[in-house]
């Protein structure tokens, strides 16, 4: 099953069309929403999203559970099977980057820019896959695949609350919003814009709430940035400033500042 965009293709470069996110809600409608909404469903529905961060890291080694299964983003640089930026890593701000302590073999996105996460992540795999959904092979060793949703695990898949033990085991709770703006699909409006969902705001378009009712019936993670401004929107992040955002899943709401630490501010169990 496809899972597409909310309100924008992956494929879509920055800048084309308009920018306004008030404009791209209204012309999208909610076809395009129940559209993703499914897909968001479906790849949720694949993993058991309870236990993810207990899986044990060596079923990333290559041979265990074949060719083509995802590997360990840790065991890839540390065996030195590749090197950070020899596939596609993305790296806007150099040698600023978690990769290297991702121990899991969870694919994330190829950047920021993407409202969704069909068909824009990847994994490394070894060199024998021969299913790389249009990746390429890098050396002898490893190959990249676009990872395919509910076969593959995803960042994306990791629930708010087990996004945050992630970033504290890393030590990338120090930028709290960088892994998730690589792993979680993002909404094409604004946190103004729909608020009021939570009680936080006067008033708000129908169309958007109905599209808040499905986001949350999805049971998916979906960020939704403060501010889509200045060089947010995929310009090059996925946020503009003040660079925090929501995260909203299922009944709860979460809150990441850019710098500081996450919380959640709604609908959360002890």
């Amino acid at each position: 099953a496809r899972l597409p965009p909310l309100y924008r293709t992956s494929q879509q470069p920055p800048g084309s069309g308009s920018s306004d996110p008030k404009t791209m809600a209204s012309r999208s409608g909610l076809n395009t929403v129940a559209a993703f909404i499914l897909g968001a469903w479906q790849l949720t529905a694949a993993q058991d999203t309870t236990s993810l961060l207990q899986v044990d890291t060596s079923l990333a080694r290559d041979g265990d559970l074949g060719a083509c299964t995802c590997l360990g983003w840790k065991h890839v640089y540390d065996s030195h099977l590749a090197n950070v930026g020899d596939a596609r890593e993305h790296l806007p701000h150099g040698d600023y980057h978690p990769y290297r302590v991702l121990e899991e073999n969870y694919c994330v996105k190829f950047d920021f820019r993407s409202h969704t996460v069909e068909s824009y992540t990847w994994c490394y795999v070894s060199a024998g896959c021969g299913s790389l959904n249009g990746g390429d092979r890098v050396n002898d060793k490893v190959s990249w695949k676009t990872c395919t949703v509910g076969q593959d695990t995803l960042y994306g898949n990791l629930p708010p609350r087990d996004m945050v033990k992630l970033l504290k085991k890393t030590g990338w709770i120090r930028d709290p919003t960088l892994i998730p703006v690589m792993s979680y699909p993002y909404a094409a409006f604004e946190w103004g814009q729909v608020s009021a969902f939570y009680g936080e705001g006067s008033s708000m378009a129908p169309t958007l709430r109905e599209t808040m009712v499905k986001v949350r019936q999805s049971q998916m993670p979906v960020i939704i940035c403060d501010s889509l401004s200045a060089y947010g929107n995929g310009h090059p992040d996925a946020c503009g400033p003040p660079n925090s955002l929501k995260i909203v899943y299922k009944n709860e709401l979460w809150f990441f500042p850019h710098f500081g630490y996450p919380k959640c501010v709604r609908g959360c169990s002890p």
